[in-house]
């Protein structure tokens, strides 16, 4: 009997959603993380907005935020930044709409010393009939999955770490753009659309993202990242990498500006992807 799929979604509308990100299923898993890094902008407005409007943040229901997205660019307007669930949930949903791989959403913990009480973080688990791949398209991450043991990874600035312990696997993630490694463990190996959605709930309350606006996008040479601050000003950091080894250089250009819309207009001219 053939597998039941949690997260497929209409095919014209994956195809239209492939297409504002550039990707096309025979371009494979690796392609289709770097492809969602690039143009679609990690981070928080999405679900400010939601939380806003007093509704659950966005992540479980990938057919929504696929057509949430495809008219947003149509119409040519900027779009929100996304949370790790809803990066999650459009990978598993094109992966699996296509036919390139079998996917699971899973749930992870952080668990670094300076880790929050309560800090949830969404991975996918894709199974292309050859290897076991983790993905984690908030941080852009491609490692081999389950079964690899102690598999370091460096792409693109970021360094990270896959191993397993008691049955259960984890991750670590560093850059230069960070004081500390932030760790990962799982605790959810297969989610539904309600898991994702209550997950989503409990981001409300418990999150180790600050609850005010930022966003990034990497491409194959550079990260831009902008955030708002504490007092109401706003930071906007390009970082370049160098060298085979993909490492982040320790020089980077940084501005500090008035207001989260003036960083999020000078994002958008820098990156070509829009968001407020």
């Amino acid at each position: 009997m053939a597998r039941p799929t949690t997260w497929r979604i209409d095919p014209t509308l994956a195809s239209d959603l492939a297409a504002v990100i550039g990707w096309s299923p025979g371009d494979g898993v690796t392609a289709l993380v770097a492809a969602l890094a690039a143009r679609l902008p990690a981070g928080s407005t999405a679900k400010l907005e939601a939380v806003a409007a007093g509704e659950v943040p966005p992540g479980a229901d990938p057919e929504v935020l696929a057509a949430r997205i495809v008219a947003d660019d149509v119409a040519g307007v900027p779009g929100p930044s996304w949370s790790c669930w809803v990066l999650s949930t459009l990978l598993a949903a094109l992966l699996e709409t296509f036919g390139v791989a079998r996917t699971e959403v899973v749930a992870t913990r952080r668990i670094d010393l300076r880790a929050p009480a309560v800090d949830f973080h969404s991975a996918v688990t894709v199974d292309d009939g050859t290897t076991t791949w983790l993905c984690d398209p908030y941080f852009g991450l491609v490692l081999p999955g389950p079964g690899h043991e102690d598999v370091e990874v460096v792409d693109r600035g970021l360094w990270a770490l896959r191993s397993d312990g008691a049955g259960r696997w984890s991750y670590r993630v560093a850059s230069r753009r960070w004081p500390e490694q932030l760790r990962y463990r799982l605790v959810a190996p297969s989610l539904d659309t309600g898991d994702v959605r209550a997950l989503c709930a409990v981001s409300v309350t418990h999150s180790g993202v600050p609850p005010r606006p930022n966003a990034r996008v990497r491409t194959t040479a550079e990260s831009f990242e902008a955030w708002e601050n504490a007092d109401g000003t706003a930071t906007l950091r390009e970082w370049r990498w160098d060298g085979p080894d993909g490492v982040w250089t320790l020089d980077a250009e940084r501005r500090e500006l008035p207001s989260w819309l003036d960083a999020a207009e000078v994002f958008s001219a820098r990156t070509g992807v829009r968001v407020r």
